[in-house]
């Protein structure tokens, strides 16, 4: 998957009570008990979608550190093992919806160009991977899978991978990914310049192992992302944001007909209400979206950038206001609502994770709740004698765990507590889920090796 095999994956099945005895059995504390116990689990919003005969349209939007597509599969796994009569078939996959970002632009870092090439140019386009669930007597569920990591590629190999392997030392696996060919890979570094690369650090020995890792993973393929989001590139990362958002709004004869989700990890949910934050498709999407499911989002650092002063807030400023700004709003209304119109965003983090923090409450300027915040703590990594824990398995490693959690929080907990289950838990226990199969994927499990599953559960 994008982000080192993260298996992608939301809140646990139908919310139920909220009992004190049980909220921390699993190790995961929600900051806000009695909020939690007002909200949504995915299961929940399938259930009431499936009754109004209103396909739910889930947005699975990556964060940073991604690698490439396909990080949503564990996620359509569980859809196929959870969700009554959901892979039948396998699910249907349209060709990949390609963003059109219009001409090659003459952007430069140290005065190299960024795009040397119009192939290039349109190497780095972000598209959109679709996964049709079709359900006998039942409104689809459909997963769009959002890349926009394309479009990073090149700045972090050709200016940050490749000069590094000079300093701290080579990183041969992402310098393999910048050189690898075919769709939708392209060769972003020269053998030359990989080779060079691969001559390793001038100084010998060159950065002290943990500290070369720390580095590698938090700042090269890291925090790089951050920081190219909010520069000029910016402008290119909302188009496409804007343009998957409205390739998905005309799924099924248009976006009123539709129930939108929106799941991202890291800083994937930060460039969704970016995005938004300009008007366009995006927005008329999130204007009517209640349900968000995030992951290690980093919105109070990243906050810092989009400082306001609110009697400066005129319409051509919007595009640098604050991205939360798109979720004060009430939620549209909308012919055939099925879920309550109240927003809300549940958000997982580990204490232990360097690049996670809280989600801030959403409060109107007369004081009223924008929407229902939640944060939930719970641990994705192992903390030795509670003085270190893998950053890496902290951050990108824990949404199984986060699941679980979420699970656990819930009051559930009837579930094996197998590890190619625990991501299940997302979305099971809504009435009529209970179907178990194998959902492959695109070019890398041959459609033989699915299993299917019952018409009932």
């Amino acid at each position: 998957m994008g982000m080192l095999g993260v298996a992608g994956a939301v809140v646990a099945g139908v919310a139920v009570g909220l009992a004190a005895t049980t909220a921390w059995a699993g190790g995961a504390v929600p900051d806000d008990p009695a909020a939690f116990g007002r909200t949504r689990s995915l299961g929940d919003v399938i259930a009431a979608s499936d009754a109004a005969d209103r396909p739910v349209h889930i947005l699975y939007v990556h964060g940073m550190r991604a690698e490439g597509p396909d990080f949503s599969k564990a996620f359509r796994q569980a859809i196929c093992e959870h969700v009554a009569g959901a892979c039948i078939t396998a699910p249907r996959e349209p060709p990949p919806f390609r963003v059109d970002l219009g001409p090659r632009p003459d952007l430069r870092v140290a005065g190299r160009p960024v795009w040397d090439s119009d192939a290039a140019w349109t190497a780095s386009a972000p598209f959109v991977d679709r996964y049709v669930f079709e359900r006998t007597g039942r409104p689809p569920i459909v997963v769009d899978e959002v890349n926009w990591w394309p479009l990073l590629f090149p700045l972090k190999c050709r200016f940050i991978v490749a000069p590094e392997g000079r300093l701290s030392g080579p990183d041969r696996r992402r310098l393999e990914l910048c050189v690898e060919r075919g769709d939708p890979a392209h060769p972003w570094l020269t053998p030359a310049e990989m080779a060079e690369s691969l001559k390793g650090p001038r100084l010998r020995g060159g950065g002290a192992y943990l500290n070369r890792l720390g580095k590698r993973e938090i700042m090269n393929f890291g925090l790089a992302d951050a920081t190219i989001t909010l520069g000029p590139l910016r402008d290119y990362l909302r188009e496409a944001m804007d343009q998957a958002f409205g390739y998905a709004a005309r799924f099924d004869g248009g976006a009123t007909g539709q129930e939108f989700v929106v799941i991202s990890e890291s800083l994937g949910s930060f460039m969704v209400l970016d995005a938004a934050r300009g008007g366009g498709a995006a927005k008329a999407v999130i204007d009517q979206t209640a349900n968000y499911y995030f992951f290690a989002n980093q919105f109070r650092l990243l906050e810092l950038a989009r400082v306001e002063d609110p009697s400066s807030l005129k319409a051509g400023e919007a595009a640098d206001a604050s991205p939360l700004g798109v979720l004060m709003a009430p939620v549209a209304d909308k012919a055939g609502l099925a879920v309550p119109p109240t927003r809300q965003v549940i958000a997982f983090s580990d204490p232990s994770d360097l690049l996670t923090f809280d989600m801030p409450r959403l409060i109107r300027p007369d004081g009223s709740e924008a929407a229902v915040v939640v944060n939930v703590h719970t641990r994705n990594a192992t903390s030795w004698l509670g003085l270190f824990a893998d950053p890496l398995k902290a951050h990108t490693g824990g949404q199984r765990e986060q699941a679980r959690a979420e699970d656990d929080v819930r009051g559930g907990g009837a579930l094996g507590a197998q590890p190619d289950r625990l991501h299940g838990r997302t979305i099971s226990r809504a009435p009529g889920m209970s179907c178990r199969s194998v959902e492959g994927t695109r070019g890398r499990v041959p459609a033989g090796l699915r299993t299917t599953c019952p018409t009932e559960p």
